[in-house]
């Protein structure tokens, strides 16, 4: 679990801080992840969907963050394929009913963007609903679709949201 911090903190043996705007302490945080051998290849980006909190910053947390998480595993020199599955909410509208923000329209570009220039990575948005819809409903098909965030799912789409009960594929 990595949360937003001051700096570069690990607060526990699965449990980090850091400045997301700063790819130095994304390059720590894997390096960390490395000497104690882990080398995740599969990450999922929470933060966008926690916009309740008034410390969430959507561009300097939420973008800036993804934007720096990207560039670093984008370059890195090893033959390994990263999938990154970004959480959010309130993005996309599929009934024609939903409460959207706008502005987290920014997460697109970087979800959009970066497997044409970074080929060793898979990104998949997933769009849930706004907090009142029950998330539990999508728990189970949010959990098989990131673990499936491999070629087959993110050649044919790179956008899914969930809306009553149903997934939707764009």
């Amino acid at each position: 679990m990595v949360r937003r911090g001051k700096n570069f903190n690990p607060s526990g043996q699965d449990t980090f801080s850091l400045r997301p705007e700063c790819q130095d302490d994304w390059k720590t945080l894997f390096d960390a992840l490395s000497v104690s051998g882990r080398n995740p290849n599969r990450v999922v980006y929470f933060w966008p969907i926690d916009d309740t909190d008034n410390t969430v910053n959507l561009y300097t947390d939420c973008y800036n963050g993804l934007i720096q998480l990207i560039c670093l595993l984008g370059e890195q020199k090893n033959n390994n394929q990263y999938n990154i599955s970004v959480i959010s909410r309130q993005l996309h509208v599929v009934l024609g009913e939903e409460d959207v923000k706008p502005e987290k329209s920014l997460l697109l570009g970087p979800c959009l963007v970066s497997t044409q220039e970074y080929p060793n990575l898979r990104v998949l948005a997933i769009d849930l609903p706004k907090e009142s819809e029950s998330t539990a409903t999508y728990i189970e098909p949010l959990l098989s679709d990131i673990l499936a965030n491999t070629e087959t799912i993110t050649e044919s789409c790179h956008i899914l949201a969930y809306r009553g009960g149903f997934r939707w594929i764009r």
